[in-house]
């Protein structure tokens, strides 16, 4: 984990702060888990209904989504058009250093 007095010069990291600490803007972010499909490996979010994994098809056809516990997500920011930077972990790491790894890696 990072320490809270270690400075982590990050310029994309900084930008998408928009002047917040991490913790800030941490709070303001929507996150849960990651469930996938034992069947066809499709991941889905948390948040989706039973019935709104079921509308995507299982493979083979006949066949319903059987969903398990896959990881954590932080959508760090949304568009017209969706997600545009989800950032997933394990629960073996802490978010604020998913986030920070994440914009550090960023291209």
């Amino acid at each position: 984990m990072y320490p809270e007095n270690k400075i982590i010069k990050c310029k994309k990291l900084d930008l998408w702060l928009g002047g917040l600490s991490l913790d800030e803007k941490l709070a303001t972010l929507e996150h849960g888990k990651l469930v996938i499909c034992i069947k066809c490996n499709k991941i889905f979010f948390d948040k989706e209904s039973a019935e709104e994994r079921q509308s995507k098809r299982c493979s083979p056809a006949s066949a319903t989504h059987e969903c398990i516990v896959y990881g954590n997500y932080i959508i760090l920011t949304r568009g017209f058009t969706g997600i545009h930077w989800v950032v997933n972990f394990p629960d073996s790491v802490m978010p604020k250093k998913a986030i920070v790894d994440y914009f550090i890696n960023k291209k």
